[in-house]
Parts: C-alpha cells; structure tokens; sequence
C-alpha cells in the first residue's frame, strides 16, 4: 500500500507513517522505484514510535535482570503495553511474548530477536541525543551482546 493509503487507514500523518518506516518499524516496508514507501498490505500500525518499542524492550529485560515485575511502573496502561509486546512479537522483534498470559507471567519468557537487536541499535545510534533511556558500555540481552554509549542530555 501507498503511504497515503496507510494514512487513511491509520489515521496518521504521511510524515509520521514515512518516519515509522524509515525508522524500521514496519517490517516489509520499502522504497520504490520512484522513491516512495511501499507497505506490505497486511502491515498493522505500529503502537508506538521506535523510541516506545525500543522502551518497551528494553524495560523487559530490566525486569528480567531484577527478577521482579511487581509495582512496576511502565508509564502507559497495561493493555497498550500489551498491545506494543504483541506488535513486537508479531513482527518478530521478540520471541517467547503469549497473549493468552498475564504480562506477569510473559516477563521472563520474552527473548529479543535478531530484528530487535538491529532496531534497539538503531535506536541507539540515530538518538544519541533524544534518548529517554540509558544503555552504556557491554549491554547484553540474553543472546547477543553490544557496546554502546548513549547518554540523556
């Protein structure tokens, strides 16, 4: 589908559907011959930007590390976390992620994919400066490791 297609159907901006392929957080999307976005037909619309995915992410793994998940505060309701976990794991960003669980329960069975590491890495890279979470030195999320220094400014 075209860009504008999508608008309509998403209710986004153009500008905000070109940043969210751009940013690649729709699997598939590519430009054209002329240019333009091309968007897989069957692509959802993305939950969050890439910078809330990346969040999203990286918060598992912070609770996995801790080995707790009671009070924990992720900043949005929990259906929309919900909501950004399934996304993840329908696009293949995260394995281990079931629905049919509590979010409880799916904390400590939620792996990071190949897609999820280059996408938490661009993050990283493209928003050295805007970043709304830390990640400095050897960063490992569970099969992969990484350096990495992105700072809040």
């Amino acid at each position: 589908m075209k860009v504008s297609e999508a608008h309509s159907l998403w209710n986004l901006s153009e500008g905000t559907i070109r940043r969210y392929c751009k940013s690649g957080i729709i699997p598939g999307a590519e430009k054209g011959r002329f240019g333009r976005w091309e968007i897989p037909d069957v692509s959802d619309k993305p939950p969050f930007t890439r910078t809330g995915l990346c969040f999203l992410m990286e918060h598992v793994f912070v609770i996995q590390e801790q080995g707790e998940y009671k009070n924990k505060k992720w900043g949005h309701s929990i259906t929309r976390v919900e909501k950004g976990l399934k996304y993840l794991s329908d696009y293949c960003f995260i394995a281990g992620f079931n629905e049919e669980e509590t979010l409880e329960n799916n904390m400590m069975n939620i792996r990071l994919t190949s897609a999820g590491e280059s996408l938490l890495r661009k993050e990283a890279e493209d928003n050295c400066k805007t970043v709304y979470y830390r990640l400095v030195g050897e960063v490992e999320f569970r099969c992969f490791k990484f350096s990495v220094e992105v700072k809040n400014h």
